[in-house]
């Protein structure tokens, strides 16, 4: 229930983001006009994050090509995987790059990743996109696949904001897991650090459900006094 409430992209975004890249195929979006990719997924607001719209620049929409300009990315996975990568990530970081060290660029990792042979076997690498807050949102700057994920972890695990930590030790073990001793495995790291996970979203979602739940029930026999009685009484 959670994931269609937190982690999703809406069916009206899906049909929105389609229509865009046909219209961009045939020439019928003005110069000016800035693709909407779809809203933010609704967990941005526990942790402080803008709301509104992700934007994607038109150059990425060039699905005629097999691969985006200076991105290495299908453009398959621009056109059907990428709403879903960016409404239910890995990790949010803010941006430590020397170009960018505004307080609103971001770094999202996604769930998305390629298997690329290593001198070690097979490994995942993950797919990440860079954006800069926008007007009514966020601005896609480039998506590429991140080769090395520990080293790139290690040199800003100060600047995570946003983890799901069961998911990212399980897919990336040897990346994430021997990080200072394990730190992953434990709780206070995150809380010490103010770093929200997809579990405290979880629970704090539930949390204000029930509550939305009881005080709704709380107003409906305040205002259905005969209801009162039914209260407290055992089913037959």
């Amino acid at each position: 229930m959670f994931k269609k409430e937190l982690f999703s992209v809406e069916e009206e975004d899906i049909d929105n983001y389609k229509i865009q890249i046909n219209m961009f195929l045939r020439g019928n979006l003005s110069k000016d006009f800035l693709p909407r990719l779809s809203k933010t997924p609704k967990f941005f607001k526990y942790i402080n994050l803008t709301e509104g719209y992700f934007f994607i620049p038109k150059h990425l929409l060039d699905i005629k090509q097999k691969l985006a300009p200076s991105h290495n990315i299908s453009f398959d996975l621009i056109e059907n995987k990428l709403q879903e990568m960016l409404a239910d990530p890995l990790m949010i970081l803010h941006s430590s790059s020397e170009k960018t060290k505004d307080k609103d660029c971001y770094v999202i990792v996604t769930n998305e990743f390629e298997i690329v042979e290593t001198d070690i076997g097979k490994e995942k690498r993950p797919i990440i996109v860079a954006v800069k807050e926008y007007k009514d949102g966020y601005n896609i700057r480039s998506i590429y696949r991140k080769d090395d994920l520990k080293r790139f972890f290690n040199r800003n695990v100060k600047n995570l904001i946003y983890i799901d930590k069961e998911k990212a030790l399980k897919d990336y073990p040897h990346d994430l897991s021997e990080h200072r001793a394990g730190i992953l495995k434990g709780s206070d790291f995150f809380s010490k650090n103010m770093i929200t996970t997809k579990e405290d979203i979880v629970k704090r979602y539930l949390q204000e459900k029930n509550m939305t739940l009881q005080e709704s029930l709380s107003s409906y026999t305040n205002n259905n006094p005969s209801q009162k009685k039914l209260q407290g009484t055992k089913p037959f």
